[in-house]
């Protein structure tokens, strides 16, 4: 009779509504891992490693419809063998109070909102991560010395790299018709997943999600690619890893490529005169004039002005120029402008810039504005150049093959345009002028439009 019984009840416990889409989970002792198979009663987790206790422990599940749900569950049983590098174990749920018991139902209710192919993806994704993690950590333990890491990740280098593009490929493609209600829930489930492994692990990630200085694509992100591209940052192999995937992606790669377009063009104005003025709005580190003056290739005098809200940056370009030779730096005269460049629209007075310049550039500004704030923005910069002088501004291009990492992942959102958007900005310039839109011929694809403007032309730039 009870054994009758006992069987009746597992089978109607087995018949109960479950979630078979991963989640996120932790205990308070630091344990991380996945729910499988969850129900109302209970769940089968998955962590990085074995739990010692044999009763009761707190966990912590992360939904992506609500605040997180806690609650003490019962051990009912656990494997102390690993499974595809997580212990199995099996946890009832002891009494739920109100609040868990109501976060736990809108989990059954919204897990149907969820894209079925979107949540494979990241679960494979993490899956992914997870097996390459403790094989980076394995090989660490046997290999402490930083050249034998070197060389394990330089032999797995195009793996990773095939691996994570092929997975923000197909997550891309996955999200481009998502509303803006989807794209949010699933950004919260996608952070949720693997924000552990590809940011709170990794460096330069840890930069671009939190955003130390409260904006995206400061100029300690754009420091981090120029000085890490083709180089390795981190204690661990598999930390060293992810930078230098972060800091290769095409759109990383290109952030590098345009400082040196613009080095050359600073170079390019020099030579053709006996001495330039150059302003750089939205300067940043202003790491093409800072390089050519360690370079030592400041051979006649420069007056460069930079126009920049951030005081870091500025402070950054002193203490570079600080530490050149004398000789590299005599020829240099540079001022700070601490100001917003909406003020430089508005035409409010400011007292270290001169009437006309033989150049003048923005290498990321225009990725953050409207095309009408865009369009205001150019025709002013326009009027500040002198005959035959040129104005150079970029854009960052389409790139539904890596948002989902840079943007979806790491909050750091741009405008991607198209080419005609970028040449429209240039539409009400009255005044004669020649339009160039510069394609850059790079190794990666070049994933920034740059429109050169030069002012009443004697000649082709």
């Amino acid at each position: 009779m009870n054994e009758t019984y006992l069987r009746e009840h597992l089978k109607e416990r087995r018949k109960a509504e479950r979630i078979s889409f991963t989640f996120p989970a932790r205990t308070p002792a630091g344990i991380i891992g996945e729910t499988v198979n969850l129900s109302a009663s209970g769940l089968r987790l998955a962590l990085e490693r074995p739990l010692l206790s044999t009763r009761t422990i707190p966990i912590r599940i992360d939904f992506p419809f609500s605040s997180p749900f806690e609650s003490h569950v019962e051990i009912v049983w656990n494997r102390p063998e690993s499974e595809n590098n997580r212990f199995l174990c099996g946890v009832r749920f002891l009494k739920l109070q109100k609040d868990a018991s109501g976060i736990l139902k809108e989990a059954f209710g919204q897990c149907k909102t969820l894209n079925s192919d979107f949540v494979s993806l990241t679960e494979m994704m993490r899956s992914w991560l997870v097996d390459f993690k403790t094989k980076c950590d394995n090989f660490d333990l046997m290999y402490p010395d930083d050249f034998d890491r070197i060389n394990f990740i330089e032999k797995n280098n195009f793996y990773v790299e095939t691996k994570l593009t092929q997975h923000f490929k197909s997550i891309g493609r996955c999200i481009k018709n998502f509303n803006s209600e989807e794209y949010i829930l699933h950004q919260k489930y996608y952070r949720d997943m693997l924000w552990f492994f590809l940011s709170d692990l990794v460096e330069i990630n840890r930069f671009i999600r939190y955003k130390p200085l409260g904006y995206a694509g400061d100029f300690i992100i754009m420091n981090y690619f120029y000085d890490y591209c083709y180089k390795y940052l981190g204690e661990s192999s598999y930390e060293k890893s992810i930078n230098f995937y972060t800091c290769n992606i095409p759109m990383a790669f290109s952030v590098v490529e345009r400082k040196d377009f613009f080095k050359e063009k600073i170079l390019e104005t020099l030579r053709n005169k006996d001495s330039i003025k150059i302003l750089s709005i939205a300067s940043g580190s202003a790491r093409e004039l800072t390089e050519l003056v360690e370079e030592g290739k400041i051979t006649k005098p420069l007056y460069f002005d930079c126009l920049d809200f951030e005081t870091e940056a500025f402070q950054d370009i002193k203490n570079t120029l600080q530490k050149a030779k004398p000789e590299d730096t005599r020829y240099l005269s540079i001022r700070f402008n601490n100001e917003s460049f909406m003020d430089f629209i508005k035409g409010k007075p400011m007292l270290n810039l001169f009437e006309k310049y033989d150049m003048i550039y923005s290498s990321g500004l225009f990725d953050y504005l409207s095309n009408r704030i865009a369009r205001k923005l150019v025709a002013h910069l326009f009027d500040f150049l002198d005959n035959e002088a040129t104005l150079f501004v970029t854009n960052a291009k389409n790139d539904m093959d890596y948002q989902a990492y840079y943007e979806m992942l790491g909050g750091w959102k741009l405008i991607h345009r198209k080419e005609e958007e970028v040449l429209a900005w240039a539409d009400k310039i009255q005044e004669s002028h020649r339009t160039e839109l510069i394609n850059l011929d790079t190794i990666k694809p070049f994933m920034f439009f740059i429109l050169a403007l030069q002012k009443n032309p004697a000649k082709l730039f």
